[in-house]
């Protein structure tokens, strides 16, 4: 939601507290206010507190309601109701008498009868603040799910020209068909990798899928690539056994090794592409690290590392960190996952 149209709704729904009903008998019901309120000096007091309240509720709901840290957002709320007391009181009770010489309330009035009074006026402000908050949110998550699929359709497109292109699907099958004549049960299995993978990439609708299934993915993706090249591919994965369910989007991690089999140099034994994955605390460290080569590169792009940026910033939203250094001739993404509350 834009910050104009944000202030425009905040604004119109602070006016129709304020005035929304001396309108109401005004117009509909042809009703003279026995006191404007509009003409009412305490409406300005309104503005300030019920402003406050919005803007308190707005900061304690987005800073506490996704990371599903209830006890803090109670704590929060607790806080806003005596804030909004508090700052009523020093307003309209201590400003307004030092200024005008009257305040909202009889001087009779007991600081017991003032707090419950006001703690129902805060209550229904700060309902009308979460009611604002959540619309905002819901509009925010729509927003998000909708750039994710559009994300999540461009990198099925973009994988799909860039790997299962015609060329690429009749270097494969021909070198399948190859691998038969020495050996059936490879080639075999080879064209069963081929298959398994096409099938997933044109059915795998989910946002976020296994660790383990991901691996799955590029392990049939370096066996294809051995297929297609006449030098030996140096790989070393390793992958903590407690990071297998770490949901990660689909075909990330295959597109970090595409890129390395583009762009890096990966026929050093010495030297593999590094894929490794470790567990820290509440988090997860994916780490992809290889050389970088000067051997023949494909014309078309991968999936891009913009594509893999966007795609996280929408899926762990203030949820992860994505470092990629070049340098030294190597190339290096880290990525780190955070999980849990």
């Amino acid at each position: 939601m834009r910050i104009r149209t944000l202030i425009f709704w905040y604004a119109i729904t602070l006016f129709m507290m304020i005035w929304g009903l001396d309108i109401i008998r005004t117009l509909v019901l042809r009703m003279e206010s026995e006191a404007s309120i509009s003409s009412s000096p305490f409406s300005f007091t309104q503005i300030i507190y019920i402003t406050a309240t919005f803007l308190s509720v707005r900061w304690a709901f987005f800073t506490f309601y996704p990371q599903k840290k209830y006890g803090e957002l109670t704590a929060g709320i607790l806080f806003i109701f005596a804030g909004y007391i508090a700052l009523r009181y020093l307003l309209e009770e201590v400003l307004f008498k030092a200024i005008f010489g009257y305040g909202n309330y009889f001087e009779e009035v007991s600081l017991i009868y003032y707090t419950a009074d006001n703690i129902g006026y805060a209550a229904y402000d700060v309902f009308i603040g979460v009611l604002l908050f959540f619309l905002e949110y819901n509009l925010i998550r729509k927003k998000r799910i909708e750039l994710l699929e559009s994300k999540h359709r461009e990198a099925e497109a973009a994988f799909l020209q860039t790997q299962f292109s015609p060329h690429f699907l009749f270097n494969s099958l021909n070198n399948i068909y190859a691998l038969m004549q020495d050996d059936k049960d490879a080639a075999g299995n080879a064209l069963i990798k081929l298959a398994d993978l096409m099938r997933a990439i044109t059915h795998e609708k989910q946002h976020l899928i296994p660790l383990e299934r991901e691996l799955q993915y590029c392990q049939a993706f370096i066996d294809l690539q051995r297929l297609r090249s006449e030098h030996i591919l140096a790989f070393d994965i390793q992958v903590e056994p407690a990071c297998a369910q770490t949901p990660v989007p689909p075909f990330m991690l295959v597109g970090c090794i595409e890129n390395a089999c583009k762009h890096g140099h990966v026929n050093d034994s010495e030297s593999p592409v590094q894929l490794h994955v470790k567990k820290q605390a509440n988090n997860t460290l994916i780490t992809i690290r290889n050389s970088i080569g000067n051997h023949y590169k494909d014309s078309t792009g991968g999936i891009g590392l913009q594509n893999m940026r966007d795609r996280l910033q929408v899926l762990y939203p203030g949820k992860h960190k994505l470092q990629i250094v070049s340098e030294n001739n190597e190339f290096c993404i880290t990525l780190e996952l955070t999980h849990g509350h």
